[in-house]
């Protein structure tokens, strides 16, 4: 998600991200939704909110309703979440380099 000019922010102890904290939470919630994990949607429930996103929003994605039009922000993580989870790729388009703001670390 380019142009970002946030200064870092804690995501857990010693660790920082420049991705904000409503994109972050809702690629947790998009994670949980596709998982079907309760555990990442309950620990996140309360960040859900404090970062922004609006109710009707976390409770379509948690609850795996349609899900009105988005920003394009949001439009973006849903799209690369979903074509990832469901495809286990992700196509040109959605991975362009140019939204990238942090690569994922190496397992």
């Amino acid at each position: 998600v380019r142009g970002y000019t946030h200064y870092p922010a804690p995501v857990s102890p010693g660790v920082l991200s420049l991705v904000p904290a409503n994109v972050r939470e809702m690629a947790m919630i998009l994670t949980a939704r596709e998982t079907d994990c309760h555990f990442i949607r309950n620990v996140h429930a309360a960040f859900d909110r404090q970062s922004g996103l609006s109710e009707e929003l976390v409770s379509n994605l948690s609850d795996k309703r349609e899900l009105r039009p988005l920003s394009a922000e949001n439009s973006s993580v849903v799209n690369y979440g979903r074509e990832l989870f469901c495809t286990r790729k992700v196509n040109q388009a959605n991975y362009d380099p140019d939204n990238i703001t942090e690569a994922p670390l190496p397992i």
